[in-house]
């Protein structure tokens, strides 16, 4: 929740009494429902977003939590009992971390806390997620829509724990390439009009990736594969690699500039690595040299899986076989 100082009492009741004393609106869950399959039907009509649920698919497959994926049948099964059963079986204390920012007292704070002394204790300890397995080959799938006058091309690999040391200097690696990629797939060439590269990482598990959208699909692709052998044999200068951390660090700061982007920090720090102190990991950014990059390339952007979405007849699929 998010509430002024003078409000923030009158707030917290209300988040509090959502939580140990749940109302499901039999009138409001239809709505609710109507919106969230409306939005699964639509899910594979934007190609992007198609493109890349197709390479995350297709590296996750196989695994216990990433590799489930939610379908049309699954949302449509849920009912109200069922969701008063869930939010019984959520509503325990040792499930809870509570992350307030703000000019609030800790006594203050402690207070309110005691709005869920009557909810159970419960015994939960947080799962020891399994690794994401690297793949291992190269693959590539494509939907075929021959109408589209764009081709949507996303490619997936296994990356480090958040946890890992190795986090970081892929992190950094991925938003230098980023760059690299700007320049020369769109400055240069005119190929796209935003190529990119990032890691994310669902609950903690590192997953890179590579994105671009052009009408000349295997120019596009060429290029960016090119480059990213560039940074797994280390063709990147320490200058322009802090250039790039630099930028990244600027972002990092500015997401963190509100109160509510810092908690948001703090939650997913402790949920992803068991420490919220990994929030703050400025000193780990500056620590990250060219060669730490270059490693963390040769390890982990290797077999990627590809998703393409697009004209089948403009894709020779040799070309897309990237970090074999």
């Amino acid at each position: 929740m998010t509430a002024t100082r003078q409000n923030f009492g009158k707030a917290w009741n209300v988040l509090a009494g959502m939580i140990t004393e749940p109302a499901f609106d039999p009138t409001a869950f239809g709505t609710i429902m109507g919106a969230r399959t409306a939005r699964e039907r639509r899910r594979n009509t934007n190609p992007g977003s198609y493109a890349e649920r197709i390479a995350d698919s297709l590296l996750m497959l196989g695994h216990p939590v990433l590799g489930r994926r939610t379908q049309l049948a699954d949302i449509e099964a849920v009912s109200v009992p069922m969701i008063e059963a869930f939010q019984r079986q959520l509503a325990q204390r040792s499930r809870m971390t509570v992350v307030v920012v703000g000019n609030v007292s800790e006594g203050e704070l402690r207070a309110k806390l005691r709005s869920f002394a009557g909810l159970p204790v419960g015994n939960y300890t947080a799962p020891v997620l399994q690794p994401l397995a690297p793949a291992a080959s190269p693959k590539v799938l494509v939907s075929d829509r021959p109408g589209s006058p764009t081709t949507y091309v996303s490619a997936a690999f296994a990356g480090p724990p958040v946890r890992s040391p190795e986090y970081w200097p892929l992190a950094i690696g991925l938003a230098h390439l980023r760059n690299v990629l700007f320049q020369e797939v769109r400055t240069k060439r005119n190929l796209s009009y935003a190529p990119g590269s990032h890691l994310s990482s669902p609950l903690g598990i590192g997953v890179g990736s590579m994105s671009v959208s052009s009408v000349y699909p295997d120019s596009a692709i060429e290029v960016m594969n090119r480059e990213l052998q560039k940074m797994r044999q280390g063709e990147f200068t320490e200058e322009d690699l802090n250039d790039s951390r630099q930028v990244y660090i600027t972002g990092y700061f500015m997401r963190q500039m509100t109160n509510g982007g810092v908690a948001e920090a703090l939650l997913n720090a402790h949920r992803s690595t068991g420490d919220w102190k990994t929030a703050f990991s400025y000193d780990a950014i500056q620590q990250v040299t060219k060669a730490s990059v270059q490693a963390a390339f040769q390890k982990y952007a290797r077999n990627l899986q590809v998703g393409i979405v697009g004209p089948k007849s403009g894709v020779t699929e040799k070309k897309y076989v990237m970090g074999s």
